[in-house]
């Protein structure tokens, strides 16, 4: 099975929910710094208010952001498991 492809961050609409995902995220990690999760859990709880077309793929890339950004870190505790969380020192 294919992966689908990345949501174009170029896509105006696109941009917006993944700049609305990361804001979203480093919010509750300012509320609740020692938390971390999986992609599913990020989505599942870090972001239940958000809109419900907020696709898993909005928030993998808003996650790469942030990571690139290095204000959180992707974890593996793992093999083929990974947790984000706040970045030591951020």
């Amino acid at each position: 099975m294919e992966k689908p492809p990345d949501p174009d961050p170029h896509e105006p609409w696109r941009a917006a929910q993944v700049a609305a995902v990361m804001r979203t995220i480093e919010r509750y990690l300012e509320l609740h710094p020692h938390a971390s999760d999986s992609l599913t859990g990020v989505h599942h709880w870090w972001l239940s208010g958000l809109d419900e077309t907020v696709t898993d793929d909005v928030v993998r890339v808003a996650l790469e952001q942030l990571e690139s950004a290095g204000r959180i870190e992707r974890r593996q505790p793992a093999p083929g498991v990974a947790v984000y969380g706040r970045a030591r020192g951020a």
